[in-house]
């Protein structure tokens, strides 16, 4: 049995790397927000399960409610140092040569 090169299929190389190019980039863009996704979920979750849930019928007789201060704690100011003035250096810069433009010479298209 004989092959005959005219029934193989040409390569496309540049094609084939095109598409394999975009399916790693789907792939990868998929994974990532999946990946947010399921973080922002368990943040949520965690959350959720670190919040204390107290049950009225839970509590005793004998416990007393904690009351709020009669009077609040004086604040106390916060003291930032002022920001040191800018220091201001004088540099003199040179002018630069000005040469005046000249249309390069040609012979025309005309």
């Amino acid at each position: 049995m004989t092959t005959n090169s005219r029934n193989k299929r040409q390569k496309h190389v540049a094609r084939s790397a095109r598409i394999l190019s975009t399916g790693i980039a789907v792939a990868s863009t998929l994974g990532i927000s999946t990946a947010l996704t399921l973080a922002a979920q368990a943040s949520a979750n965690n959350e959720a399960v670190n919040t204390p849930v107290i049950d009225p019928s839970l509590a005793t007789a004998g416990t007393a409610t904690p009351t709020a201060p009669s009077s609040p704690a004086p604040a106390t100011p916060v003291v930032t140092a002022a920001p040191a003035a800018p220091q201001v250096i004088d540099v003199q810069v040179p002018v630069a040569p000005q040469s005046s433009w000249t249309p390069p010479a040609t012979s025309g298209s005309h």
